[in-house]
């Protein structure tokens, strides 16, 4: 399944990279899930989070200033947001597939 949306990741220099709909990508597929910008991601230099349900520590509903999404948080403690208004939606279809998921909406944390 396949969800265009927005990001906000940490991206290089303790910065965080933040770009609106319609230039992130949230996939799951093959068992695993991917959250990536699309060819602006390319030309910022950023790498995809790609990980399997073992790797992620937690999918959770969130809120930002001014969108809703899902939070992705990694077992390192990193944690990634893909805007979206199909939140539901796609926590669901993460537990399906076996990621660790949570009800409780969280802020999302700093998001400069």
């Amino acid at each position: 399944m396949r969800w265009v949306g927005g990001i906000n990741a940490p991206g290089l220099g303790g910065w965080r990279i933040n770009a609106s709909w319609p230039f992130g990508v949230l996939l799951l597929s093959d068992g695993q899930v991917t959250v990536k910008l699309r060819w602006v991601g390319r030309v910022l230099g950023t790498t995809a989070l790609v990980c399997q349900p073992r790797d992620l520590a937690l999918a959770f509903p969130c809120d930002g200033r001014f969108s809703q999404g899902v939070g992705l948080r990694t077992n390192a403690g990193a944690e990634i947001y893909f805007w979206t208004g199909q939140r539901v939606e796609v926590l669901s279809q993460m537990a399906r597939l076996g990621f660790s998921t949570g009800n409780e909406r969280q802020r999302a944390r700093s998001i400069r």
